[in-house]
């Protein structure tokens, strides 16, 4: 083993000439780079692919030109104007200023494309109103004779300027890359000596750093099985407690229940929540450790709040004859906007802890506010006790899962309360503090951040129907929560239908093509929630679906692969449910019935939308798709305005006609169906099913959003 000084000085050689080596490669690289993005360079690229798509649409427009003067009917002679209007379109596109790289010192091209427009802007003028005629296309083809050689030109021009650059980029890049390849060389030699010098210490270094990761891999995997093992177990308890909760929340709403029912009702209904809140510990922390923990927004009733924790809480401090007071400050709103659950959370746990770890005396919570602005607060909550306290050389302990201090040793508890407190308050923006000191008590703090809110709508959601016609399909392998859910939607007004397990799903989706949304159980037999979600996309399926699951969220990359389009936390509340359905059906009643019809009554197996088939007919990327899909359908809902009022019955068919090609290119499939049925109906006495065509529109253009999304 070398001696420091001889190894210090050896370090400082070798990062010397390190750092001179990799300042001339940083120099070789920033030199490299133009010529590099000059292979990856998209408009270069796409200037060379949008001069063959060119080619390919002047062959189109010519067949076209062809077959009408062959077979001069009207749909081919609207053929050649389309054929053309898309050769036109490419013509345009080299003048738009995206390549330039290749254009602007490119004479022959400049040339050639100066005549091609002057051609194109006169045959605009030429067929730029009504319909194609013969006369047109007679003279149309002997022009396209005389500018076939110039687009030849045009699109030699832009490949030789391609091969030319990319020759001399490559040159370059040959050249640094020699260049490199010396210092390359320089670096392993000093590498190399240093490496002599250091072989020792590297040696036993490298043995130290192979004992931690083996230690290190170890406790990551017994950790990852304890974090899996109590989320499955939290799982187990958390599913039978929904059915308590939802059908306790359903009793609460029973006209009937004397006030005694009512109290006893509530203090089930609470002490439930309480429970969840418990064995959800366990789960939270979980959420906690894989950084799974999402964010809720909701308006709560902070006097309701404070009864709800008297209620929750009375009783044990009367059982330890503890005095329990509560104090709102005049600053604090009566409603705030925050994640209710985890505030209450926050101030369950801390409650709870003063009332296990005292054994006389008081406890106190005070709630206060700071405001932050005109529209936000920090709520504080403090929570004074006088019980057993917390030794000095052990206040490091109280914020660390499933640690514990002495007394919580002696009392019991997971030891995640605090700990779960501690990050909740800090997802949403603020923090716990704490004193304390054996036999004189602690009091913690707790702020978050709250938006001030108004007081909510009382109106009572659970009977406005305005899920009504909707049909509700639920995937929920246990029985009792499949009733659980069953009832609250048809309370919603929706139309139920059932399913144990993903594949019975898929099934039900094919026999009732009117549903519109999917409430999804995660860990089913058969056929789980993700999976089944994902053959439902796979069978163009496209209505939300909702995960409702007691376990861990999915992970964003598997609502993403799956189609999954939100889930929702068991247990739930009626309001949750409500809000999250709402949420994915924001359509109003009417209109989500209208589509449902519509979208139901197209022929089995024929898609909304086809984008990979009209991409691929196209030769159009998804950005460019999603341009002219949307310049179709404009052009669609524009004929089906003008349909009432055109005469006579001919223009009327030829109207149907152009809906049905545009639908057609575009990968509308069932729109071009549609109108494939107005063209051939010999009396076009369809004007009253417009509202379907409307309706078909309608969702196409959702569709196209959910796509661009």
């Amino acid at each position: 083993m070398f001696s420091p000084p001889s190894f210090r000085a050896a370090s400082i050689m070798v990062v010397l000439v390190l750092a001179a080596a990799f300042a001339l490669m940083l120099k070789f690289e920033n030199q490299q780079r133009p010529y590099l993005q000059q292979f990856s360079e998209f408009t270069r690229q796409d200037a060379v692919w949008h001069s063959f798509s060119s080619m390919e649409e002047f062959h189109q427009l010519h067949n076209a030109t062809e077959l009408a003067l062959r077979n001069p009917k009207p749909e081919t002679l609207e053929q050649v104007r389309l054929s053309y209007e898309i050769f036109a379109g490419r013509i345009s596109a080299f003048q738009n200023g995206a390549y330039d790289a290749l254009t602007n010192h490119n004479s022959a091209f400049q040339k050639n494309i100066k005549l091609i427009n002057q051609w194109v802007n006169k045959t605009d003028l030429e067929i730029a109103t009504g319909p194609m005629t013969l006369e047109q296309v007679k003279k149309l083809e002997p022009e396209l004779h005389q500018i076939e050689d110039q687009l030849k030109e045009v699109v030699h021009s832009l490949q030789v300027e391609f091969s030319t650059q990319m020759e001399i980029s490559k040159a370059h890049i040959d050249e640094l890359a020699s260049y490199r390849m010396g210092l390359y060389a320089l670096m392993f030699v000093v590498m190399a000596g240093f490496a002599f010098f250091a072989l020792h210490n590297l040696w036993a270094s490298q043995q130290r750093q192979i004992e931690l990761l083996a230690a290190q891999d170890k406790a990551m995997q017994a950790n990852e099985a304890k974090s899996q093992f109590l989320a499955n177990v939290s799982h187990e308890m958390r599913t039978p407690l929904t059915t308590v909760l939802g059908y306790s929340e359903q009793l609460q709403q029973d006209p009937t229940l004397t006030a005694k029912q009512s109290q006893s009702l509530n203090h089930i209904h609470h002490a439930s929540r309480y429970l969840l809140s418990l064995i959800g510990n366990v789960l939270d922390m979980s959420k906690i450790e894989v950084g799974r923990v999402v964010l809720s927004n909701e308006v709560i009733s902070i006097p309701d709040l404070i009864n709800e924790l008297e209620g929750m809480f009375w009783h044990q401090a009367k059982i330890k004859g503890l005095q329990l007071e509560f104090h709102i400050a005049s600053d604090v709103p009566a409603y705030v906007q925050l994640d209710g659950g985890k505030w209450r959370q926050i101030l369950v746990n801390l409650l709870g802890n003063a009332i296990k770890f005292s054994e006389q005396g008081k406890i106190e919570l005070h709630l206060s506010a700071s405001k932050i602005n005109d529209h936000d607060l920090f709520l504080n909550c403090t929570i004074a006790d006088q019980g057993l306290g917390i030794a000095p050389d052990e206040h490091d302990k109280v914020f660390v899962p499933f640690a514990q201090t002495a007394s919580g040793r002696h009392i019991g508890g997971t030891g995640l309360g605090l700990a779960i407190s501690l990050e909740y308050a800090r997802f949403m923006g603020g923090d716990i503090t704490f004193c304390s000191a054996p036999d004189q008590g602690s009091q913690f703090t707790a702020s978050v951040v709250a938006a001030i809110a108004e007081a909510p709508n009382l109106n009572d959601y659970a009977t406005e129907k305005n899920l009504s016609g909707l049909g509700v399909l639920i995937v929920e392998d246990q029985a009792i929560n499949r009733e659980l859910l069953s009832d609250l939607c048809k309370r919603f007004g929706a139309t139920v239908y059932k399913a144990e397990h993903g594949a019975q799903a898929l099934e039900i989706l094919v026999r009732h093509p009117n549903i519109a949304i999917v409430l999804m159980d995660r860990n089913m037999p058969v056929m789980d929630g993700l999976t089944a979600t994902q053959e439902m996309r796979q069978n163009s399926f496209a209505q939300p679906v909702l995960m409702i699951s007691a376990g861990l969220p999915p992970s964003e990359a598997e609502m993403q692969s799956s189609g999954l389009n939100a889930w929702l936390s068991k247990p739930f509340s009626t309001a949750q449910l409500h809000q999250a359905m709402n949420a994915l059906l924001h359509l109003p009643s009417d209109g989500s019935a209208s589509l449902t019809e519509a979208e139901s009554a197209a022929p089995d197996g024929v898609p909304l939308l086809d984008v990979e088939g009209a991409c691929q007919r196209l030769g159009y990327n998804m950005q460019r798709y999603q341009l002219m899909a949307q310049k179709g359908l404009d052009r669609i809902a524009e004929i089906i305005e003008t349909w009432p009022t055109s005469e006579p019955e001919t223009e009327k068919t030829r109207l149907a006609h152009s809906a049905k090609g545009i639908a057609r290119q575009i990968g509308a499939e069932q729109l071009g169906d549609y109108f494939a049925q107005l063209e051939n109906d010999s009396d076009n006495q369809l004007d009253s099913q417009l509202l379907l065509a409307q309706e078909l529109l309608a969702a196409t253009r959702r569709r196209l959003q959910i796509i661009a999304i």
